[in-house]
């Protein structure tokens, strides 16, 4: 159980991290190179290695209020809800270019894709305060207030990518 906390938390601070850099990742770099790319990588790596381990992890089933441990069914319930977009928030931008057709092959679109994984740190403070844990109101609060400093990071990243594409279009007609 202490394992399953540690690594929700390690999960959450490359939530984090992912929603913090996509943003400006999106604005303003058309193809990721150097170390950040090798940043990427990595922490799509961890989240590739959680969706594998997702595959293992009994949930709470809401009509009975029992624990469901078939693999089986769990890996029913997993393929059917998040799955898919699971995975495709952990494709690499670099892979995802080589292999879409040309007009598909926006960076933008992949790097937006892993603000998904902000779906996690919403779905794991539901469920503390669905168990009445008090304890964590602050980090709680703490936490909402960062994620609302990301989407405004985020609005801003685009604002600041239409005014450069704007600019661009400009200088090609003139």
């Amino acid at each position: 159980m202490i394992l399953c906390r540690c690594w929700e938390t390690f999960l959450i601070i490359l939530v984090v991290y992912s929603a913090w850099v996509s943003p400006f990742e999106f604005g303003f770099i058309r193809k990721p190179t150097g170390a950040l790319a090798a940043v990427d990588n990595v922490v799509n790596a961890f989240f590739a290695v959680d969706i594998i381990l997702t595959f293992f992890v009994a949930y709470l089933d809401r009509m009975t209020y029992l624990l469901e441990d078939d693999p089986k069914r769990i890996a029913w319930r997993y393929t059917t809800s998040w799955f898919v977009l699971d995975v495709a928030s952990t494709i690499p931008s670099e892979f995802a270019r080589k292999i879409l057709p040309p007009n598909l092959r926006s960076y933008g679109f992949f790097n937006m894709l892993r603000l998904w994984r902000l779906r996690r740190v919403s779905s794991l403070f539901a469920r503390y305060v669905n168990n009445g844990v008090c304890v964590l109101s602050a980090v709680y609060l703490y936490m909402r207030l960062m994620l609302c400093c990301m989407i405004i990071n985020l609005c801003s990243a685009i604002y600041h990518y239409f005014v450069l594409l704007l600019k661009r279009l400009a200088n090609v007609f003139t």
